[in-house]
């Protein structure tokens, strides 16, 4: 981003990832995933590297609400398949997402007995 051209990607790197006069800010890939995690942050990483980070340290329900965004100036790369091809082959995949949103558990008569006695002790009060 610090040579590019386009004036958007330009103005970014300028007064957001490196500002004159001040610290650039970059991150390691764990800390930007960390970030990610917590939440209302964007991160640009390649993504097999973020994938490797996001397998090891997220819950199912956390890989489901990730997206990506495209960056644009590879178009060419893409529309010829080579960039896809090649991903396909070398790199880690995209972890699945096996909850499909849901972040509950069941829970049973069993489960909730002693909180059922508590409730009529209480109430009978």
């Amino acid at each position: 981003m610090k040579n590019a051209q386009e004036s958007i990607k330009k103005k970014i790197y300028e007064e957001k990832v490196a500002p004159k006069g001040q610290k650039p800010n970059f991150m390691t890939i764990e800390e930007g995933i960390r970030k990610v995690r917590e939440g209302f942050f964007a991160f640009h990483v390649e993504l097999t590297n973020g994938y490797k980070v996001v397998s090891d340290t997220f819950l199912e329900s956390e890989k489901c609400s990730l997206r990506e965004m495209e960056y644009s100036g590879i178009q060419k790369i893409q529309e010829y398949g080579i960039q896809q091809r090649e991903a396909n082959r070398i790199y880690t995949k995209k972890p699945k997402c096996d909850s499909h949103g849901s972040n509950f558990g069941s829970v049973g008569l069993v489960d909730c007995y002693s909180a059922f006695f508590d409730f009529r002790d209480r109430t009978s009060l």
